[in-house]
């Protein structure tokens, strides 16, 4: 149903529909019914975690996106600070990202269609169709498939500070912090999805978690209804370690050695 209904709206040639949102202009993928619904029903998403970001950040800041989707958070921020390098691994996805970045004439980010990990390689992408932000890598290579590179962090950014890292990659996120450890050593703030389930799909569990991060930061700070919840001088550890591990939990943590 929903195929024939993408099928219905854009015929042969039509790339998506046109979303005037508080986030900004974006064409969206009508099969998307996750973000794309938000933004046609609602005109706005995830406007709180963008206004506690944009709190850490100013005209001369430089932030990182590990997962880009189709800039909902990436275009709002980009406008509040000097240069973003964005990281998109979803063909589709990194498609419509630039057509967005275009509509809303944002000229200081710099963004790759490359997957970010803890080797170079090749992988593919699983594409979730009906949550375009839920595809990930790929467990198996599929030489018949499209394949993207991946590369580490460490060996992409050059700068001496970054002031943000925003990471989202549904599981993948421990692979990529170990080949960005020394970039993310040089960061005020590390912004990422925490999900155990995901991690789970790559083989991970939360204390690979709490290990690839607690000798970089000592301080956490998680938004919950509204309110930033302080987990100081790297008492999160404990929180995290007797976290029950729930189906669907998902938290956004924002990591950090300042006290805020």
């Amino acid at each position: 149903m929903r195929g024939y209904f993408k099928k219905k709206i854009l015929l042969n040639y039509g790339k998506g529909i046109l979303a005037d949102t508080r986030n900004g202009l974006f064409i969206v993928d009508p099969k998307d019914f996750t973000i794309t619904k938000k933004l046609l029903k609602y005109g706005i998403y995830d406007w709180d975690e963008i206004l506690l970001l944009r709190n850490y950040l100013n005209k001369e800041s430089t932030v990182i996106f590990v997962g880009c989707h189709i800039g909902t958070l990436l275009i709002p921020i980009a406008q509040s600070v000097k240069k973003v390098y964005g990281f998109e691994a979803n063909p589709k996805n990194f498609e419509l990202l630039n057509y967005n970045i275009s509509l809303n004439k944002i000229n200081n980010v710099d963004v790759k269609n490359i997957a970010i990990g803890e080797i170079e390689k090749k992988v593919n992408i699983n594409h979730n169709t009906i949550n375009t932000g839920n595809s990930s890598i790929a467990l198996t290579v599929n030489k018949h498939e499209s394949l993207i590179d991946m590369k580490k962090l460490d060996n992409i950014i050059s700068e001496e500070r970054i002031d943000m890292i925003i990471m989202d990659i549904e599981g993948y996120e421990i692979n990529a912090i170990k080949g960005a450890t020394n970039t993310l050593k040089k960061t005020n703030y590390f912004y990422v999805e925490y999900a155990p389930e995901q991690l789970n799909t790559f083989g991970m569990k939360k204390e690979d978690f709490i290990d690839c991060i607690k000798d970089i930061y000592t301080n956490m700070y998680m938004l919950d209804n509204n309110k930033l919840i302080r987990y100081e001088n790297k008492s999160w550890i404990n929180h995290l370690e007797n976290l029950p591990e729930r189906r669907g939990l998902l938290l956004n943590l924002l990591f950090s050695n300042k006290i805020i």
